[in-house]
C-alpha cells in the first residue's frame, strides 16, 4: 500500500504544453470511438465497462505491455504489484481508464498520467471534452453545469 499524499497537477499543468501521441494509439482510439462511443451515455454500465476493457486491450497492443482489467472495482486504480487496472463499476470513465493505463506504461507519475489521459481524450473526443470543466481548480474533470437561462 502506498502512503503519503499524491501530488496532482493543476489544470494548467495538465493542458500545457501539448502532449505528442503515438500515431498508432490515436488510430486505435478513433477505431474504438467509432465502435463503442455512439450513445455512450445511454449504454448500461456493464456495456461501458466491457468497452473500457476492450480499450485497454487495444492500447496494450500499441504500447507492447500486458495488464489485466478488473471491471468490478470500487474505484479506479492501477495495482502494479498485481498488474491490474481496476475500473470503478459504478462510474465507468474513459479518462480515468486512460489515466490508469498510463500508470501501467509510465509508472506512478500523476502529472504524466493526468496530462496524457486528459489530452488524449480531448484530441479524440473534442465535443465531449467541451462539455467538461475542471472541478474547482482540481485535476478532476466533471460535466459543466447547464444554465437554465
Amino acid at each position: 500500500m502506498l502512503t503519503g499524499k499524491k501530488s496532482y497537477p493543476t489544470a494548467k499543468e495538465i493542458m500545457d504544453p501539448p502532449v505528442l501521441f503515438n500515431d498508432k494509439a490515436l488510430e486505435e482510439m478513433m477505431a474504438w470511438k467509432l465502435r463503442f462511443f455512439p450513445n455512450w451515455n445511454q449504454k448500461k454500465k456493464e456495456e461501458q465497462l466491457e468497452a473500457l476493457s476492450c480499450l485497454v486491450k487495444k492500447l496494450c497492443v500499441v504500447y507492447e505491455v500486458n495488464v489485466s482489467v478488473n471491471k468490478y472495482g470500487d474505484q479506479f486504480c492501477f495495482s502494479p504489484g498485481d498488474n491490474i487496472i481496476h475500473l470503478d463499476k459504478e462510474n465507468p470513465s474513459i479518462i480515468s481508464t486512460l489515466h490508469e493505463f498510463r500508470h501501467r506504461v509510465n509508472g506512478p507519475d500523476e502529472k504524466s498520467a493526468c496530462r496524457w489521459s486528459v489530452q488524449l481524450f480531448k484530441r479524440c473526443f473534442p465535443g465531449a471534452f467541451e462539455r467538461l470543466e475542471f472541478y474547482k481548480g482540481t485535476h478532476i474533470l466533471t460535466r459543466k453545469k447547464m444554465n437554465d437561462g
